[in-house]
């Protein structure tokens, strides 16, 4: 009965350390006056987490509190390896504040694509950025962040080691280069004065004196050995295009008549996965094992090849980018 009682002892006072730790960390008024006044939260209860709406601001979760703290002057907060870094070598992305925004032409921030939810529920690739992914919930998207030594493979549907990702037209933050201010320096002309020297040069006459040796010549018999000659047979790369076809479009069917078999002309970039099929956008190519099938998406549907799943196209009147 003692130990059990010494035990029980114990358990209480580690549960009343743990909950005093987080219980005042923070006040419920600190806790309201800090969620209002930036609109953040912890999506985990412990963790370092970017600041959306500040670059130079970071949260810091502790017991599910968010805590928001900014980096020292001249360094902005690097969410990849969750600490303030120099300015010129932080990638802020969306997040405003960063010098990248004062060298991006107005074509770069064109070709950024909106962060939304292609179907109401899943887990998807983030249009621009190969190390995060979006985590759809009745058509709501929340943006999630691999860890530091992963990227997110869009066909797995998950976070994979870096040499097993392939980014393609999203960005890989580990081996972009940050922008750098450039500043212009004017260096001024230098002349240098070389000196001329004048050689007087010397005459000497040394007596030659030669000597013919004797020369005596062996026959040498030459054998030839033949070298086998090797036929480097070179692959032919599909044009991972079907054929062309005069089928109306929504007529599936007769397109995949047409186009035939896509194991003729179509090589699986990946051993599984979706990609899209070049005659018709409700059609996409199913590779299994390497081997490349067609497949149809269903009504109303079209395969995104940015998402690599078959999407909604929505009510009528919307546009599917």
């Amino acid at each position: 009965m003692g130990l059990l009682h010494i035990f029980s002892f114990c358990v209480a006072i580690s549960a009343l350390s743990f909950v005093s730790a987080c219980s005042d960390h923070i006040t419920d008024e600190e806790y309201e006056r800090v969620m209002s006044a930036n609109g953040l939260g912890c999506p985990f209860p412990y963790g370092k987490y970017a600041d959306p709406l500040n670059c130079t601001r970071y949260v810091k979760c502790l017991c599910g509190t968010p805590n928001v703290h900014s980096c020292p002057d001249y360094t902005l907060y690097d969410e990849r390896k969750e600490e303030c870094l120099d300015e010129s070598l932080v990638r802020c992305g969306d997040r405003p504040g960063g010098i990248d925004d004062e060298f991006e032409d107005e074509d770069s921030k064109k070709g950024k694509k909106p962060v939304r939810c292609p179907c109401s529920f899943g887990t998807f690739a983030h249009p621009n950025d190969c190390s995060k992914y979006i985590v759809c919930i009745y058509d709501r998207p929340t943006v999630y962040s691999c860890k530091k030594t992963q990227l997110f493979h869009p066909y797995r549907k998950r976070c994979a080691p870096i040499e097993e990702v392939t980014c393609n037209n999203r960005i890989n933050p580990d081996t972009l280069r940050p922008p750098v201010r450039r500043t212009t320096t004017t260096t001024p002309p230098t002349t240098t004065t070389t000196p001329t020297t004048t050689t007087t040069p010397t005459t000497t006459t040394t007596p030659t004196t030669t000597t013919t040796p004797t020369t005596t010549t062996t026959p040498t018999t030459t054998t030839t050995t033949p070298i086998p000659t090797t036929t480097v047979v070179s692959k032919v790369t599909k044009p991972n295009t079907p054929p062309p076809h005069d089928c109306d479009e929504d007529d599936l069917d007769c397109i995949i008549d047409v186009t035939g078999d896509p194991k003729g002309w179509f090589d699986c970039p990946g051993r599984y996965g979706h990609f899209p099929h070049g005659g018709s956008k409700k059609l996409f190519i199913h590779c299994d094992n390497w081997r490349p099938f067609v497949k149809k998406c269903n009504i109303q549907e079209v395969f995104s090849p940015e998402h690599l799943v078959c999407v909604w196209i929505g009510r009528p009147g919307e546009n599917l980018e």
